[in-house]
């Protein structure tokens, strides 16, 4: 694979993605199943402004952090945490 460049011709920093869940918030506060094992996080706003936590038993609500549908956000999660979302439909991914 070759080393991307923005239009400046400087190195763009690149990760790779590893398992992915999607998580379905739309009629409440919704959980992924497992800890997650990555300490890092890719969340994607697959539909709907979803707004997510981070815990060990999280419960998202209507004021927890939004992300605008087609949006991406990366997240670090600690050791053990799972991540809840509520408001839409979200991909989650760790990071390899």
């Amino acid at each position: 694979m070759r080393q991307p460049y923005d239009e400046n011709g400087n190195p763009v920093a690149t990760v790779k993605l590893g398992t992915c869940e999607e998580i379905d918030g739309s009629g409440g506060s919704a959980q992924n199943s497992t800890a997650i094992a990555s300490r890092v996080i890719r969340i994607y706003a697959v539909s709907g402004t979803v707004r997510f936590k981070i815990a060990e038993n999280p419960t998202a609500t209507a004021t927890s952090i939004p992300i605008t549908e087609g949006s991406e956000m990366y997240q670090p999660v600690p050791q053990g945490h799972k991540i809840a979302i509520y408001g839409g439909v979200a991909n989650v991914a760790q990071l390899e």
